[in-house]
């Protein structure tokens, strides 16, 4: 009778030295990353139809005293600019562009949060610094 000799395991030999294993851990690490790039594509398409939607809605600022009002789409494109008040002085117009950055800012705000709110129920919580936001 021949004496039969062992061989050290592999590191993809189960604890009985069956080298088996090995290609059902690969077979499912492979079915894993096809779930991964599945998931990715469904994620990528959900985030070209919120950017879809958001091109459909618009928000709207203004400064303190009303005197100009801004409004955007909600992909980011200035729709109106309304400034009121006629035969403006050097004063009031200086005024007036303060009160402009003012409602400038104040729009940009409220698109900015729009964007990730809509974005932030495709993301599910997912943290992507700055993704589209």
């Amino acid at each position: 009778m021949a004496a039969q000799r062992s061989r050290p395991p592999s590191p993809g030999d189960d604890e009985s030295g069956d080298s088996g294993s090995r290609s059902s851990r690969s077979a499912q690490s492979g079915g894993e990353l096809s779930g991964l790039l599945r998931q990715a594509d469904e994620l990528q398409k959900e985030i070209e139809r919120a950017h879809q939607a958001l091109a459909s809605e618009s928000v709207r600022g203004q400064d303190a005293s009303g005197i100009v009002t801004i409004q955007i789409t909600g992909a980011g494109a200035p729709q109106q600019i309304r400034i009121s008040g006629r035969n403006l002085s050097e004063q009031e117009r200086k005024a007036l562009e303060d009160a402009f950055q003012s409602a400038l800012k104040s729009t940009l705000d409220r698109w900015l949060e729009l964007r990730r709110s809509r974005l932030s129920t495709v993301l599910k919580g997912m943290k992507l610094p700055n993704l589209f936001m």
